[in-house]
Formats: structure tokens, sequence, C-alpha cells
């Protein structure tokens, strides 16, 4: 790994596909969902959504809002459902981060009645607890119905509750069952994470290239638009077929990356 990184004057491998917003390229219009969000909890919006494709950079983004948000003011929590959640499970994930009851030790209804008093009393102190549920297209209807039933939690305050899902193109399908019509239209903001232009996935490139360490001119000009055509735009594409392009440079002891690396590591992407 050392020769490697040597190899390109590079401090860290630039595609790594992990979670750092360090690394984390932000277009204008992440930015502005970003922006939206934010201002959406301040403004005690009872749920809203973020969607994309798969690789889109949902999980990232949600990453840098819980950064943002000031502990003073809230208390966030993150969960993350495994599909076919039940209802009784969902609000394990929900209690065991605040020190509540799960598992047998309670039923449905006294986790249920814990939970919101704990909201209650962070709420008297000042802070908006908010509930953030990634990859939600897991998410059961009777979950979908328990969360709903949730976000109608109030006092003199306002809501007591935040809700923001995130989630992939075919829960937005649920959603428009007239099963789901209740929790349709509790969502306040539907935000969708578009696909990387073709400037913004050279952009992307060059900015992971150089917080790495590296120069921007590691890869060809004429590599750019094979990259945004096979990956359609999709970040996590993207980010692993420039690192095998990266790889097959090195491989090939050439300090540039050039059109022929790209073809190669595009078959080898799968």
């Amino acid at each position: 790994m050392e020769d490697f990184l040597k190899f390109f004057n590079l401090q860290r491998d630039p595609f790594q596909d992990t979670i750092d917003p360090d690394i984390f390229f932000p277009t204008e219009f992440h930015e502005q969902v970003l922006l939206k969000l934010t201002t959406g909890l301040h403004q005690h919006r009872p749920i809203m959504m973020l969607w994309g494709s798969s690789g889109t950079g949902k999980t990232i983004l949600t990453r840098l809002l819980l950064n943002q948000l000031d502990p003073q003011q809230f208390l966030p929590l993150l969960i993350l459902p495994s599909p076919r959640i039940t209802p009784t499970a969902l609000l394990d994930l929900v209690c065991h981060p605040l020190g509540g009851p799960t598992g047998r030790q309670a039923s449905k209804q006294e986790k249920l009645t814990w939970l919101r008093e704990r909201i209650i009393r962070e709420s008297e102190k000042g802070r908006q607890t908010v509930l953030l549920v990634d990859e939600a297209h897991f998410l059961t209807s009777e979950s979908l119905h328990l969360i709903r039933s949730m976000s109608n939690w109030e006092s003199s305050w306002g809501k007591l509750l935040s809700i923001i899902f995130m989630a992939e193109p075919p829960f937005l399908k649920r959603l428009r069952h007239q099963t789901h019509a209740s929790i349709r239209s509790r969502i306040s903001l539907s935000l969708e994470l578009p696909s990387l232009t073709a400037g913004e996935v050279e952009q992307l490139i060059k900015f992971r290239l150089l917080v790495s360490g590296g120069s921007q001119h590691i890869f060809s000009p004429d590599c750019y638009p094979l990259i945004h055509q096979t990956s359609n735009g999709i970040p996590r594409i993207l980010i692993k077929i420039a690192g095998n392009a990266l790889l097959e440079s090195y491989c090939r002891r050439e300090s540039q990356v050039g059109p022929a690396a790209v073809q190669t590591a595009i078959a080898e992407s799968c």
C-alpha cells in the first residue's frame, strides 16, 4: 500500500469506499439539501424525506447533517432498520440508545409510553428529538404506521418528534398506495438526490485526489467522459471505477491514468 501511494505522491487512498466527511465532495445541490433539512428541523417539521438511487450519497449526507446539529438543541437518533423489521423491534432500536426498555422486559405499549415521556423531558429541556431512519425502504407497513403515530406526538411547544426518512425510489412507489396516504400526507419535504453531472464527476475525482495529497492531473482529461458515461453519475460506482483505474495504472507503472486503464477498470468493476 505504501508503494502504491508513493507512486502517485498520495498520502491516503483517495477512492476508498468509506463514509468519511473529509473526502466528501459537496455539490451546490448537496449544500442546498443540508440547508433545507436543518431549516426544516428548526421549523419542527414532523416528517421529511431524502431519497435517491443506491450510491448517490444519502448516508454520507445524513452523517454531515448529524455533525451540523447542535447537541444543546437536538437529540438525534440514527437507526438502520433491517428488512421486514417488526414495530416492536423498531421500538427497540429507538429506545436502546436512550437507555429505555428493550426486548421482552416491556410490552410494545410500555415502550411507547416510556419513549414519549423521555421525548417530553428532552423537549422541556429545550432539546428536539430527531429520528433519522436510514434505509427506510426496509420498513414494513406496520412499522410505517407506528412512525406515523409517533409523528403525531405533541405538547404545548408543538411537535415532539421530527423524523427524516432516507430511502431508495421504490419507497416512494409504496407511499403512493392508498394504505399509506396518511403518512404520505405528513411528509412536508421530499428531496431527491440526483446523479452527478459530467462536470461534477470530474470535480469529485479531482477533489478527492487533492485532499489525499496528490495532483488533480493524475487522470488525463479524456478519462472523465468515460467514467461519467459508465457510472451514470452515481458516486459509489464512479469512485469504484476511479479506484480500479488508479490501481491499473500503478500495475502498468504509468504515473498518469489514461483511457486504456479506465476501460480495464470498467471491465473489472462489477
